[in-house]
């Protein structure tokens, strides 16, 4: 097939969103002829990018877009990027009848940001359009704010969960989705959400951003054979560290162990706006030499950092693709996760740990159990450990990746040939 990938983030030595975009790209280029529309910033990490020769020959590039510079401030620099992903759509949204016009594509994907909030791209009458994946609609639970985060935080929290009330309402949201052939839910709650927004006419398919190929696998499985079963016992985070992340459930949890006798060391390898009132909550704890801080680990420092941590202690409440926490189960790290969006669907029971309760105290107390298990009965924790690794070495294979992707391409272009 002939793609053009619309892929607003596309870089190869970026993470979060870009990393998905070029991981999109270099893997759709090993079977298609895929065109990838991105933004200019992209252009230099693209042109030095070490690719293979039968990939580099179907992949092409179109930059467009203004260049930027972040904001220092995290909060102003998300509403920055926001900004800067509106007004790249509208270029964007020019140059695609272009493209198809020279290019004659089977099909467009319009692929990031990977957000139901902002209508998809324009498209050509005629020319089927994949959006997705596409997650971000679980929300925080209310009654657990106070005392969880930051002010700052909550207020965002509560802004996000009455924008994922009253967005569905928006009939320029709901005529946007309804333009897609197939939508892409990165889970089972933002597929089922997808569907109400979109209606009869699209078809809804789940499938997670997040895949790892062959090579990838391999080398998360030496991390986890590397691991002694006498090796101290830690825990670690990562990701954005803003409050729905719920590290402040995590630190509790931790002093509910510290007090059964269970001390774990637990490192945050992280930054963002709530590292200061995080701070402050493990030093009014008493755990302020039990855990670490870290601005964030890259390349060969990430992967040493995964053998030396045993536990994956995140109680994060909503989840896209989740791959920061299916790296660490790739690697061997045994979940400790709250029960709700991606990460509550990915941990099972054979797996880690997926917490549910009835209040927050309720919460932390079964988080705190968890550890307190894996703790006390080291053998447990290595099978759990090796079944992490298994469950996302065989759900989240490229080549199971590319399959449902080729098949909802196939949908796409069946229903444009399918008689009206």
């Amino acid at each position: 097939m002939k793609i053009l990938l619309v892929a607003f983030a596309c870089h190869p030595e970026w993470g979060s969103e870009s990393s998905v975009g070029w991981k999109m790209a270099c893997q759709l280029g090993q079977r298609h002829q895929v065109h990838v529309l991105t933004h200019l910033e992209n252009r230099d990490g693209v042109e030095k990018s070490d690719l293979d020769s039968q990939t580099r020959k179907n992949l092409s590039f179109s930059f467009v877009g203004a260049t930027f510079r972040n904001h220092p401030n995290r909060w102003i620099a998300r509403l920055q990027s926001w900004w800067e992903y509106l007004r790249w759509l509208r270029v964007a949204s020019r140059e695609v009848p272009l493209l198809c016009r020279n290019h004659a594509f089977d099909l467009v994907h319009h692929l990031t940001l990977t957000t139901w909030r902002i209508p998809p791209i324009q498209t050509p009458h005629g020319m089927p359009l994949i959006w997705g994946p596409l997650g971000g609609t679980a929300g925080y639970p209310w009654g657990r704010i106070r005392g969880f985060m930051s002010l700052h935080s909550a207020l965002l929290e509560g802004v996000r969960n009455i924008l994922n009330s009253v967005l569905p309402w928006n009939p320029i949201l709901k005529k946007g989705c309804r333009r897609a052939a197939v939508i892409l839910g990165v889970n089972e709650e933002s597929s089922r959400w997808l569907k109400k927004l979109a209606g009869k006419k699209t078809t809804i398919i789940q499938l997670s951003a997040a895949f790892f190929t062959e090579s990838q696998i391999r080398e998360f499985k030496a991390l986890s054979a590397s691991r002694r079963q006498e090796d101290p016992l830690r825990a670690f985070a990562g990701g954005s560290l803003i409050g729905s992340k719920g590290v402040g459930f995590a630190l509790r949890a931790l002093r509910i162990a510290k007090d059964q006798g269970v001390i774990i060391p637990y490192t945050v390898a992280s930054h963002g706006p709530e590292k200061a009132f995080l701070e402050k909550m493990a030093k009014d704890l008493g755990l302020q030499d039990q855990v670490t801080f870290h601005p964030g680990y890259q390349g060969p420092a990430y992967r040493q950092a995964l053998r030396d941590h045993s536990i994956y202690l995140l109680p994060s409440f909503r989840e896209g693709s989740a791959i920061t926490i299916l790296e660490a189960m790739l690697s061997g790290q045994v979940p400790v996760v709250v029960k709700a969006s991606t990460q509550g669907e990915i941990v099972t029971s054979h797996c880690g740990f997926a917490a549910e309760g009835k209040s927050a105290e309720d919460l932390v107390q079964r988080l705190a159990d968890a550890l307190v298990f894996l703790a006390t009965h080291p053998l447990e924790k290595e099978a759990l450990g090796r079944a992490a690794h298994e469950r996302v070495a065989s759900h989240y294979h490229a080549q199971r990746f590319l399959e449902k992707l080729d098949q909802a391409y196939a949908t796409a272009v069946g229903q444009r040939s399918a008689p009206t």
